[in-house]
């Protein structure tokens, strides 16, 4: 059994409970915001000698096309935060499942959970006798692919951020980092994609998605 250090899906769990605070401090943002024009509605009912009748109802209109506004601005951001929120969920559902299966590694490995660094977390670095290994978890959905430029397409359209240049950037940090702290260590680094839920048979370059 391999050694273990962290633990997997921390990083991303603690991300989604941010997410749900952050949903929860933008209802309370509407719900103020509307409690505001409420209050304008009802007090443009209230006779003013010194407003006009025009006045009033240019009062009434703006606070009907602010509640209009910010209503629909909420459910379109509480939405996306909400879709977010599942993706982190099921990624962190990932994170684990493949940190179990990593336990099943032979004693002469060591797996580290969830590594902090100034380039971004990483989900599981593998350490043993046939090198080091950098993980990155996705629970993408659907057939990965390469566009043929170093870079990834999920069912045939491009990812919203180049994942291929950042994780190898990842993976280079950790490998200064190690032979800086063991100077002259010879170990073969390799970044490797993990795909809890792609499809089976893609294809990233000359390599099988499985």
């Amino acid at each position: 059994m391999a050694k273990i250090l962290g633990e997997s899906g921390r990083y991303v769990s603690d991300e989604a409970v941010r997410q749900r605070r952050r949903i929860l401090v933008t209802v309370c943002g509407i719900i103020a915001v509307l409690g505001v024009i409420e209050g304008i509605i009802l007090s443009s009912y209230i006779p003013l000698g010194w407003l006009a009748g025009w006045g009033k109802a240019a009062i009434l209109l703006v606070a009907l096309i602010g509640i209009w506004a910010i209503d629909k601005w909420g459910n379109e951001k509480v939405t996306v935060i909400e879709k977010k929120q599942d993706n982190m969920r099921r990624g962190a559902a990932g994170e684990i499942q493949i940190g179990n299966l990593l336990t099943n590694l032979p004693n002469e490995f060591c797996v580290i959970n969830d590594l902090s660094t100034p380039n971004g977390n990483i989900d599981h670095v593998v350490v043993g006798p046939t090198g080091v290994f950098v993980l990155d978890t996705k629970a993408w959905r659907g057939v990965v692919a390469s566009d043929g430029k170093g870079e990834l397409l999920l069912n045939g359209q491009p990812t919203d951020k180049p994942y291929v240049r950042q994780f190898v950037g990842r993976m280079m940090g950790v490998r200064e980092k190690v032979l800086t702290l063991a100077p002259g260590m010879e170990a073969h680094f390799n970044a490797v994609f993990v795909f809890t839920a792609a499809a089976s048979g893609s294809e990233v370059g000359n390599h099988r998605v499985i």
